[in-house]
């Protein structure tokens, strides 16, 4: 059995979540189209990786996609837009078409503050594409509800895998950046959907301890001058972008890892890749009482729950920071939870048997 698989992100959370879920199926055989990726080359034998580089010109994706045009069993187009066009053609020739929603993009998410003609376009797009699916996976009960509308939509959320992301690697991090106090770190991309401006308001109630922001993007000049707005330039280190390879030892040797999620409908659509990884480090999270985290989250025992109030994100910090005895007790229920909920083994299981249903395997 041969499964079409289509993404057009290489990176961000998108990426990581096509390359783990098809990397743990053994049962069937895979074409898959992506950008280049240096993690592309850790993919089983049973993925056959072909790269379009993104900007490439319009006749070679033609001639590419015409190359293989041949029979699959299956199509597993990740994202409405837009990989999953081709899902539509595949649908017409009688093969299986399995959409996978990872975000809200359009007038309600990603693209809401985008022009009025963008937003309608993709709100449109979507929504037609959706209508031709066989089955949609999704990270969130929110996007479940919304998918539910066009096809039968199954709960497929991000993971981890526990042996990348261990305590074990813990190095010498802190010492490198001369940090005696206790190691406090946010990772992401500093694009217009980060909410570190959060995170930045509630360290001035922090009393102890430093921010590592490890990431880099386009409003990361525009945040820098929020710290020192907000007073708390001094409390910051901006570490920049690190590579994939380097994440979990930086994480490892972190004590508490932080993850705003204002309340709205991009955060309520969400599961970030970054909450997996930071539970399999054994990372003490504290995080907003929004979106699909919450559900994961058991206050006290693997992660706090705050609400979208700085203060109290801020005294929550403050908690973990003066009780060690409180960060290990969180540390050890985060790990635990990681290997029982968030092992991406056990969610290419289920995915597994959605594509053995669609194909009557």
């Amino acid at each position: 059995m041969r499964v079409l698989v289509v993404s057009s992100y290489d990176t961000f959370g998108t990426g990581e979540r096509t390359r783990n879920l098809i990397n743990n199926i053994k049962d069937f055989d895979f074409d898959f189209i992506t950008p280049p990726n240096p993690q592309n080359k850790f993919l089983s034998d049973n993925i056959n990786i072909i790269e379009i580089t993104p900007g490439a010109k319009l006749g070679t994706v033609v001639r590419l996609y015409k190359k293989f045009f041949k029979r699959y069993d299956l199509f597993h187009g990740f994202k409405p837009l837009p990989c999953s066009i081709r899902g539509i053609t595949e649908k017409f020739r009688g093969v299986p078409f399995l959409l996978d929603w990872d975000d809200i993009e359009g007038s309600q998410g990603l693209s809401g503050r985008d022009s009025w003609l963008r937003r309608n376009t993709i709100d449109f797009s979507q929504s037609f594409i959706a209508r031709f699916a066989d089955r949609i996976t999704v990270v969130s009960p929110f996007l479940e509800k919304l998918a539910s509308r066009f096809a039968p939509a199954d709960l497929i959320p991000n993971g981890v895998d526990t042996r990348d992301f261990t305590p074990r690697f813990k190095s010498d991090l802190k010492e490198r950046l001369g940090i005696k106090e206790e190691l406090i770190v946010f990772t992401g991309i500093l694009g217009r959907s980060t909410d570190l401006d959060f995170i930045l308001e509630s360290m001035r109630y922090v009393e102890r301890g430093k921010l590592l922001v490890v990431g880099d993007g386009p409003r990361c000049g525009e945040l820098k001058e929020y710290s020192r707005k907000m007073g708390v330039g001094d409390k910051i280190i901006w570490y920049g972008l690190e590579s994939r390879e380097k994440i979990p030892g930086i994480l490892a040797s972190s004590d508490i890892g932080l993850l705003p999620m204002k309340k709205n409908m991009e955060n309520e659509a969400r599961f970030p890749i970054k909450f997996g990884e930071y539970m399999a480090s054994g990372l003490p999270i504290v995080t907003n009482n929004v979106g699909a985290v919450r559900a994961v989250i058991e206050n006290g025992k693997n992660g706090i729950l705050t609400q979208e109030n700085p203060k109290d994100f801020g005294e929550a910090i403050n908690r973990l920071v003066k009780s060690e005895s409180l960060r290990k007790k969180i540390s050890k229920g985060a790990r635990e939870t990681a290997k029982e909920k968030l092992e991406w083994k056990k969610i290419s299981a289920r995915l597994e048997k959605i594509y053995k249903e669609l194909v009557h395997f």
